[in-house]
């Protein structure tokens, strides 16, 4: 009976767990689209998020139906990483947008669909390497800030 109660144990403590980082995972998605939404506006554009599961895409900007992949990491440990992309999302995304190191610097990576297709390794998701479609960046990519210079292909932060 003991060893019962410790098996209920570590499940419960498991799924606090996997709550946590659920909850962790929300949130530096939710920081990765505000941030996205932010920049589409500093852009001219008129972004709106889709709140319906299963498009393909969290928000829509123009012409653009674009994938937000947040991450805490920076973009030099997050080269070396991927990030899954359903086939809903590989067929229906314009555009995947990367905002690395979303607790600090916010640096935002701009991958258009079409240009990074050779990148992706068909599992029963997509794993998409950027270290493999690194060449493949728009030349939109930067990190994010408030300023109101025109884009450039310079680099730049957010506060």
């Amino acid at each position: 009976m003991s060893g019962d109660h410790r098996l209920m144990r570590l499940q419960i403590g498991e799924g606090i767990m996997r709550n946590e980082e659920t909850v962790k995972r929300k949130r530096t998605e939710q920081i990765a689209i505000e941030q996205v939404l932010q920049y589409e506006g500093s852009q001219g554009r008129n972004p709106r998020v889709e709140n319906r599961r299963g498009i393909g895409y969290d928000i829509t900007s123009g012409d653009r139906r674009i994938e937000v992949k947040g991450t805490s990491w920076t973009w030099k440990k997050n080269k070396s990483s991927f990030q899954y992309i359903s086939e809903n999302e590989r067929k229906k995304a314009t555009h995947i947008y990367l905002v690395c190191d979303v607790y600090d610097k916010k640096e935002l990576f701009i991958f258009e669909m079409t240009r990074i297709q050779k990148a992706l390794i068909p599992e029963v998701r997509y794993m998409l390497y950027f270290s493999r479609c690194r060449d493949e960046e728009s030349d939109e990519s930067k990190p994010l800030h408030n300023s109101a210079k025109p884009e450039s292909n310079q680099r730049r932060k957010t506060k």
